[in-house]
């Protein structure tokens, strides 16, 4: 399995960054990557679901905290996983970010 990106790296924040600024470059990577504005693009479903996983962590104060403390291990500390919230969570998380919208074309995009 290929070593994750990191995570700040992948909402193109810095360290740093605020709640708002973590919130304002997921909603924009969501809404540039979702499956229902790129249909059939492989690659932009990936990457939609990789600034979700990041958004998940980053979003999440006691995450952070504890991403941010595995990282300072280096690579060779253990890997990080989001939570323990199923993609289910993750599309209940984005629809009320939304005003409660649905995407329709989540079905078929691996959530």
């Amino acid at each position: 399995m290929p070593e994750k990106r990191d995570y700040y790296d992948v909402l193109g924040v810095k360290k740093g960054a605020s709640a708002d600024e973590i919130k304002k470059s997921f909603r924009k990577l969501a809404m540039k990557y979702h499956p229902d504005r790129n249909p059939g693009d492989k690659a932009a479903e990936d990457r939609f679901k990789e600034v979700g996983e990041a958004y998940q962590v980053l979003s999440n104060e006691a995450d952070r905290k504890e991403y941010d403390a595995i990282r300072a291990f280096g690579a060779g500390g253990p890997r990080f996983t989001a939570g323990s919230g199923s993609s289910a969570e993750f599309e209940d998380m984005f629809a009320s970010m939304f005003g409660g919208t649905q995407f329709s074309g989540s079905e078929g995009s691996g959530f």
